[in-house]
């Protein structure tokens, strides 16, 4: 009798346990669904918005930026992704989303103008621009000595797409063009915002190298910003 009602007590406590698995697992398939319809909202807007302004001719130099900055923001998503891998810090994968959306808006500029999409079928890692796929395989080297090494690396990035971002807003007049290289700079100025503390938290320290350290000093002193993606 005894051994019967052990059995019983075990079967009740797997099927709860068996309940329990079940209701987390919904609860992150619907927290999964939540996200996906939300991106798919927001990439909706950005999209509308962007091919809501007027399509204006664009010069040699601004060309070059928008494929500059389609795999400049990739090289940003590449390496926060394998730096997430190895060191799985939340960060890095936060980040990372972000820069999705980034390299989303300027497929969106890519597509709009009807310009060849330089990062369309590459994998991580993989770049037509010589420059960037020598700067992916430097920070890839530096990223891989430890984590502080690993957030400076972040903080080197969010550094050169401020620097590149400022560039392209002086030398164009492109409606468009303003409104997505504005909002990858916020995204950027935030993500410098980020990285930062999480260099000195963990005994690291770094100064500007692209922009000036007076800009830099001004961003990490200012608060969060707010845009519209």
């Amino acid at each position: 009798m005894k051994k019967i009602v052990m059995m019983s007590m075990l079967t009740v406590m797997l099927a709860t346990a068996c309940t329990k698995d079940d209701d987390d697992s919904n609860e992150v398939l619907e927290e999964q669904e939540e996200l996906v319809t939300e991106q798919s909202e927001l990439y909706t807007q950005i999209e509308t918005t962007i091919l809501a302004f007027p399509e204006e001719e664009l010069d040699h130099a601004e060309q070059e930026g928008l494929l500059l900055m389609r795999e400049e923001e990739k090289l940003a998503r590449d390496v926060y992704e394998y730096l997430y891998n190895r060191y799985e810090m939340k960060i890095f994968t936060n980040i990372m989303g972000s820069e999705e959306t980034h390299m989303f808006a300027v497929k969106i500029m890519l597509d709009k103008y009807e310009i060849d999409d330089p990062a369309d079928s590459s994998p991580p890692g993989v770049f037509e621009n010589s420059t960037l796929q020598k700067v992916y395989n430097d920070l890839i080297e530096k990223g891989d000595l430890s984590l502080t090494d690993a957030l400076i690396v972040g903080t080197i990035i969010e550094d050169l797409d401020i620097h590149d971002l400022n560039h392209l807003l002086e030398s164009t007049s492109n409606q468009d063009l303003i409104y997505v290289y504005e909002n990858l700079n916020l995204g950027s100025r935030n993500h410098l915002r980020a990285f930062y503390p999480q260099v000195l938290n963990n005994n690291g320290e770094y100064d500007a190298d692209y922009i000036s350290q007076e800009e830099f000093d001004e961003i990490i002193a200012s608060s969060r910003e707010f845009g519209t993606w």
